[in-house]
């Protein structure tokens, strides 16, 4: 038998819950084809965040210093000379965008 709990109807199924998140994500089942295999279904992020978590919905993270996104400039800041460190002072929020900075080093 095959169960695959992201398109189910079923008592540990959630039949649409990661698309209806904001930000949207997607639903994975890691083993369909094992209908006695229940509760592994995974909610995914969508890219440019990332988060994932089983049988529930994900929190979904944005570190715009991390992430190849409108707002990001990944790799900027250490790719100046002399070398600075980005930092994106609120990942968790995904929402809040355009807030990373690149800060210099201390003098050695």
């Amino acid at each position: 038998c095959v169960l695959d709990e992201c398109e189910a109807d079923c008592a540990t199924c959630e039949k649409g819950l990661c698309e209806t998140a904001d930000p949207v994500q997607t639903c994975m089942d890691p083993d369909p084809q094992n209908a006695d295999n229940t509760g592994d279904w995974i909610c995914e992020c969508a890219p440019p965040t990332v988060g994932e978590a089983t049988a529930d919905l994900a929190m979904c993270v944005l570190d715009e210093c991390e992430a190849d996104c409108a707002t990001c400039e990944k790799g900027l800041c250490e790719s100046a000379d002399p070398v600075q460190t980005c930092t994106d002072p609120d990942p968790r929020n995904a929402d809040n965008t355009g807030d990373w900075m690149c800060e210099c080093a201390p003098p050695a």
